[in-house]
């Protein structure tokens, strides 16, 4: 039931909801998971058909290898990381026809005392591309300042 709710409340937020929602639910990260904890209907109400596809393939190929593939939380591309520090989201006032970018950048590491001063300090850099649907927005991609496109990562780890 509470998935049902974060899935209708997501679809009729803007933009920049959506991508807030993402960057503070642990469960809508698309964060690690094993298979039997994988659950689509979590993320199906926030990201597109074709991503919630290229992310269950994913799954599929761990399955299928019976060992991890997908390594650490796809928004942060770590496997650890602290509460999200020096939080930005750019975004434009208003989407344009159906369409919007949504610019996040964030520290993952910074809270890693033993890390190095440059791993600490090291900013990621994320691009939410957005279409709207009759339902809302959903998350058709990210561009990752670490991997590139998310599409084209997971399409990448599945076929390996």
């Amino acid at each position: 039931m509470i998935d049902i709710l974060l899935v209708t409340t997501a679809l009729y937020m803007q933009p920049v909801d959506v991508v807030k929602h993402v960057l503070t639910s642990e469960e809508l990260a698309m964060e690690y998971v094993t298979t039997d904890s994988f659950d689509e209907s979590v993320i199906a109400g926030i990201y597109a058909p074709d991503l919630v596809a290229a992310y269950e393939a994913v799954m599929t190929r761990q399955e299928e290898l019976n060992e991890p593939i997908l390594e650490g939380n796809l928004i942060t591309g770590r496997q650890e990381y602290c509460p999200l520090g020096d939080l930005v989201i750019d975004a434009p006032d208003m989407p344009t026809e159906g369409e919007a970018a949504i610019h996040v950048s964030f520290a993952s590491q910074w809270c890693f005392t033993e890390a190095p001063e440059a791993i600490r300090n090291e900013v990621t850099e994320l691009t939410f591309r957005l279409v709207e649907v009759e339902e809302g927005w959903l998350i058709v991609d990210i561009d990752h300042s670490l991997y590139g496109s998310l599409a084209a990562y997971l399409a990448d780890l599945a076929a390996e």
